[in-house]
C-alpha cells in the first residue's frame, strides 16, 4: 500500500531509483540488484543524471563503485525519505538495512503499479490534442504541448502576442476578445469577411495567407503563431524558430466529422491555450440560442419544407463556375443546424466540403432554394448568366427563389460568421 501511494504521488523513476539506492548501499546488494535492474531497465534516468547504464558500471572497480553511489546519493527525490549528500564512503538513508529480497519483491510490485498507471495515462492522452499544463503552477510558468498537423508545439505560459495566418484563426481570436498582433492579408479579410468586431488599427498585416512575410512576423515578437497547413507548411521550421507554431486541420477526412465540428474543436482549443474558456463557453451558448431561434422562425414560415442549395459563384476564364456546398462543409452544417436540408449530394466524399460545377449541374437541383455568395464586382448572375437559357429555365429562377447572401459573407469562418449566416438566411426565407 505504501508503494502504491508513492506511485500515485511521484514518478516511477523516482521511487525505483530510491529502492535502488537503498539496496545498493552494500557492494553485494549493488551487484544483486544490478542484475535485476539490467534485465528490466537497461537505462534509467533521474532528473538529468544517468544513474545506471551497462557502459558506466565496472563491477570489479571499488573506486568506481563508490564514486557511482556517491553521485547517486546527491540526486534529490521529493519523497518523505529524502536522500542527503554524504562524503565518499558514507552511504546511508533513513530507511536502513532493508533485505535485498524484500527490496526486490517491492520493486516487482512497483513495476506492476507503474505499468497500470502508465497505461491509464497513455489511453487518456490519445483523446486530446493538447497536453494540459500543471494547474498548480502560475499561468506564466505553465507549459503545454500541442500536437498538430506539422508536429508538436511547446507553449510556455499564456500567449499574449499572437499572429493569425488564416482568417478563421483571426476570427476565433476576435470572438474571444483577443486582438492578434498580426493577421495575414488584412485588406481582403476586411473586404470579404463581415464581422461584428473590428480589427484594431495597430494590428499588422503580415503578408498573404499562402506566403506570409517572415520578417514582418519576427519583428512582432509573437509568442504564438497559428494557422492551417497551407499557411505554414513551406516555412514551418523558420516560423517555429520565431515562436511556437500551430497548423490546424480544418478539413477532416471521411468519417472523422465535419468541417463545422472541427471549427468548434479548434475554437475551444484556441480558447484553452489563451485562457479564454469562459468566453468560448459564452460564445457557443449564444450561437446555440441563435440556432434555436432561427429554426423556430423558419418552421413557422414553412421554409424548412424546401431544401436549399448553397453555392459560391465566380468567373473562371469567361465561364461561370460554382462551388456547391456539401453536408460536411461548415456553411451547409450551419443551415442544417437551423432545420434546413441540403439538396445537393455529391457522388463522392468531398473533403474540402465543396464540389466544382457549372450551370449544367443545376437542373437536378432546381426544386431547392438557391442561396448564393457572389461578389458584387463579379456578379455572374447579372452578367454571364443573364441570357443563359439553362439558367433562365431553372425552376428556382422562374419562381424567384434565388437568394443573395452577400459577397462579404464568409462560409469558412467561426462562430461569428456562423451567426451572421444563420440570421441572414432567416431574413431571406422567413419573410
Amino acid at each position: 500500500m505504501v508503494l502504491m501511494k508513492l506511485v500515485n504521488n511521484h514518478s516511477c523513476t523516482e521511487v525505483l531509483s530510491h529502492v535502488w539506492k537503498e539496496t545498493a548501499r552494500t557492494k553485494r546488494g549493488y551487484r544483486r540488484l544490478e542484475n535485476m535492474w539490467q534485465r528490466f531497465f537497461p537505462t534509467t534516468e533521474v532528473g538529468e543524471q544517468q544513474v545506471f547504464t551497462h557502459s558506466i558500471v565496472d563491477k570489479d572497480n571499488d573506486n568506481h563503485y563508490h564514486n557511482l553511489l556517491e553521485d547517486m546519493s546527491t540526486v534529490y527525490h521529493p519523497l518523505s525519505f529524502e536522500v542527503t549528500p554524504r562524503k565518499k564512503g558514507e552511504f546511508f538513508m533513513r530507511l536502513m538495512k532493508l533485505p535485498v529480497m524484500l527490496v526486490f519483491l517491492s520493486a516487482m510490485l512497483l513495476l506492476a503499479a507503474c505499468g497500470n498507471a502508465g497505461s491509464t495515462q497513455q489511453s487518456g492522452s490519445n483523446q486530446a490534442a493538447t497536453a494540459q499544463p500543471d494547474a498548480a503552477k502560475p499561468a506564466e510558468e505553465q507549459v503545454r504541448t500541442v500536437k498538430h498537423m506539422m508536429g508538436e508545439a511547446t507553449i510556455k505560459g499564456t500567449p499574449k502576442r499572437i499572429v493569425a495566418l488564416e482568417w478563421s484563426s483571426a476570427e476565433h481570436l476576435l470572438a474571444l476578445g483577443i486582438q492578434p498582433v498580426g493577421i495575414a492579408d488584412i485588406p481582403n479579410m476586411k473586404k470579404w469577411v463581415k464581422l461584428p468586431v473590428e480589427i484594431a488599427p495597430e494590428v499588422v498585416d503580415v503578408g498573404s495567407r499562402t506566403a506570409p512575410n517572415l520578417e514582418s512576423i519576427m519583428m512582432l515578437k509573437p509568442d504564438l503563431i497559428i494557422g492551417i497547413k497551407r499557411n505554414v507548411e513551406a516555412n514551418y521550421d523558420e516560423m517555429s524558430k520565431i515562436a511556437p507554431t500551430i497548423a490546424f486541420d480544418t478539413n477532416p477526412a471521411e468519417g472523422q466529422g465535419s468541417q463545422y465540428d472541427r471549427m468548434i474543436e479548434i475554437f475551444k482549443q484556441i480558447a484553452d491555450i489563451t485562457g479564454k474558456n469562459a468566453e468560448a463557453e459564452t460564445a457557443l451558448k449564444d450561437l446555440d440560442k441563435t440556432y434555436a431561434e432561427a429554426k423556430e422562425k423558419l418552421a413557422k414560415a414553412g421554409a424548412d419544407k424546401v431544401p436549399f442549395v448553397l453555392a459560391m459563384g465566380y468567373s473562371s476564364q469567361n465561364a461561370v463556375e460554382f462551388r456547391l456546398s456539401t453536408d460536411n462543409s461548415t456553411a451547409a452544417s450551419i443551415l442544417i443546424h437551423i432545420g434546413l436540408t441540403n439538396k445537393y449530394k455529391p457522388k463522392k466524399f468531398e473533403q474540402t466540403g465543396l464540389t466544382l460545377a457549372d450551370v449544367e449541374a443545376l437542373p437536378a437541383l432546381q426544386d431547392a432554394n438557391f442561396l448564393h455568395i457572389i461578389q458584387n464586382d463579379d456578379n455572374v448572375i447579372e452578367n454571364q448568366l443573364k441570357n443563359n437559357p439553362v439558367w433562365n429555365g431553372l425552376t428556382f429562377v422562374k419562381e424567384n427563389r434565388v437568394y443573395a447572401l452577400g459577397g462579404d459573407l464568409w462560409p469558412y469562418g467561426g462562430t461569428m460568421s456562423a451567426k451572421i449566416l444563420a440570421n441572414k438566411v432567416v431574413d431571406l426565407l422567413a419573410k
